[in-house]
């Protein structure tokens, strides 16, 4: 009967042949047909089975090897995690509301003051170099370290509805994130900076080489800008500036090498035109 009323279109109905398919007790139990119809009552909208497959696939990444992937419309195990959660949140789940916030997948938000004061950087960027100032963009909306804002591709990172943070290969030691793209602001800035990097790999204007030039290439032009790096970032203690996977570098000429950004991460509610703007209104 579950599977009649399934094949009829009923969510509810997938979902407890999920369950039933993965009970311990049950004489015909299925892994594989239970990760099949957990995904189906997903893609027709059943919140609970939204929030579960999303939480396994954040656990495990293998459980997106279903028998047949594109009936199920997965990515990445990581963004179609974050993707399943966030529809789960969006028709009133709490649970995984809870669970998005605690994988760090939200932007924190600027304050009005601290949103001006990026919008000053971003602005005086700009007259000196389009691609660098899209970059400090990016790293304002999504809350990027110094080594995300400088290695960050932003044409792999765009994913639609999620901004990918992946900077493994250029050599620096730090995990991939996903953030979601829950601003006007962040879509708008993610689309412009796919646009403007995807005309050329080597971009007139953007930071070249590895993380220690690129580095002391963007301290440079944020000095030619007349940004303040010291008043940019807000706690200098706990700025968090990883060291690239094989570098050369000794860990105390790191620590040295004044940061531009906090480790807090930062994002911006609004467009660059509304920085001012009280984040409670967007």
């Amino acid at each position: 009967w579950l599977e009649r009323a399934a094949s009829l279109g009923s969510a509810k109905a997938c979902f407890f042949l999920a369950l039933l398919y993965d009970h311990k007790n049950c004489s015909f139990r299925s892994r594989g047909k239970a990760r099949e119809w957990l995904f189906e009552a997903a893609r027709r909208g059943h919140s609970e089975a939204q929030y579960r497959a999303g939480v396994r696939l954040l656990r495990d990444s293998s459980y997106a090897r279903a028998p047949n992937p594109q009936e199920t419309g997965l990515d990445d195990p990581d963004v179609a995690a974050i993707r399943l959660l966030a529809e789960a949140e969006r028709q009133g789940h709490d649970q995984a509301a809870r669970v998005l916030d605690a994988a760090a997948c939200r932007a924190p938000q600027l304050s009005e003051s601290r949103a001006a004061q990026w919008a000053r950087a971003i602005t005086s960027m700009t007259r000196l170099s389009a691609p660098v100032a899209m970059r400090l963009e990016l790293a304002c909306v999504f809350g990027l370290r110094v080594c995300e804002t400088i290695m960050i591709d932003p044409v792999q990172a765009h994913r639609g509805d999620c901004f990918v943070i992946d900077v493994r290969n250029a050599g620096v030691k730090l995990r991939r994130r996903v953030v979601m793209m829950e601003h006007p602001a962040q879509r708008e800035a993610a689309d412009k900076a796919s646009s403007l990097f995807r005309l050329s790999t080597a971009l007139q204007g953007d930071l070249r080489g590895s993380y220690e030039s690129r580095y002391k290439q963007f301290v440079r032009r944020c000095a030619q800008a007349g940004i303040d790096l010291h008043q940019l970032r807000k706690r200098t203690a706990d700025m968090i500036f990883p060291a690239p996977a094989r570098s050369g570098m000794a860990e105390e000429e790191i620590e040295a090498v004044p940061s531009p950004f906090p480790s807090r991460r930062l994002s911006a509610a609004g467009s660059i035109e509304r920085f001012t703007a009280p984040i409670t209104q967007m």
